[in-house]
């Protein structure tokens, strides 16, 4: 997949939460690469009031262990903020426990990836939850309900 826009040439945007400086500059320009616009949370703190306060993104990519407020957490307060609940999250993580894992997808992830991790493999993981997410086919079709549509087109750095 090069540009994750589903043939509407609008690039979509993905909220990243990681704590690790290097992971993140890395992940951001991958991302950013494949057609991504990228909103970059480095902790937390910082991701939980984005999550108040931005506009929903088309997807998440969450880790787990941050500094704090954790990516349990952060998963649950999306799951019940407005806008975000429906959204969809892949958790990328060092944690690989099985009742680690288990809670995520209770929470409602979407998907979870260990790290370290294939860069192929993300972009494919990314690329079948957005093509699974209801919202890509309203987009698609013309619907946009809550006026979903513009926001995919801003980028948020």
């Amino acid at each position: 997949m090069t540009n994750p826009s589903h043939g509407s040439g609008v690039s979509l945007s993905l909220f990243l939460v990681e704590d690790d400086s290097t992971l993140g500059h890395i992940l951001r320009a991958l991302l950013t690469n494949k057609g991504y616009d990228v909103h970059w949370a480095r902790d937390g703190r910082e991701a939980a009031y984005a999550i108040s306060t931005i506009l929903p993104p088309r997807i998440v990519l969450l880790d787990l262990m941050l500094p704090f407020v954790d990516g349990f957490e952060l998963l649950t307060r999306m799951r019940v903020q407005p806008g975000w609940a429906d959204i969809p999250a892949l958790v990328l993580s060092g944690r690989s426990m099985e009742a680690d894992i288990i809670r995520t997808f209770t929470i409602g992830a979407g998907d979870f990836l260990r790290k370290p991790f294939n860069p192929a493999e993300l972009m494919a993981r990314l690329s079948r939850l957005l093509a699974s997410h209801p919202r890509r086919m309203a987009l698609e079709s013309g619907v946009h309900g809550q006026n979903y549509g513009d926001h995919d087109q801003c980028a948020v750095q």
